[in-house]
């Protein structure tokens, strides 16, 4: 499946308030979906799905786990205060 298809199909379950680098505000709704990789079906990934922060959705891969879906809060938390310094 194609990465923007799968992006449109998860609204966002999670509200994340964020400015970025310029004062701009951005409302972002984020969500979390369990992907593989066809080379590697075993490894299980989960993509996080971040609407808001501009005209296309921003997609994070990652291979950490948890039972807790607000995970997709602190992988986008985490990637968005990397890229402001």
């Amino acid at each position: 499946m194609i990465l923007s298809t799968l992006a449109k199909r998860y609204k966002g379950e999670y509200a994340l308030k964020f400015e970025t680098k310029d004062g701009d505000k951005a409302d972002c709704k984020i969500s979390i979906a369990p992907v593989s990789l066809p080379d590697y079906p075993d490894v299980l990934l989960n993509l996080v799905i971040c609407s808001g922060l501009g005209k296309e959705p921003l997609l994070l891969l990652t291979n950490l786990a948890s039972d807790d879906d607000r995970l997709c809060v602190t992988v986008t938390k985490t990637y968005l205060m990397r890229r402001a310094h």
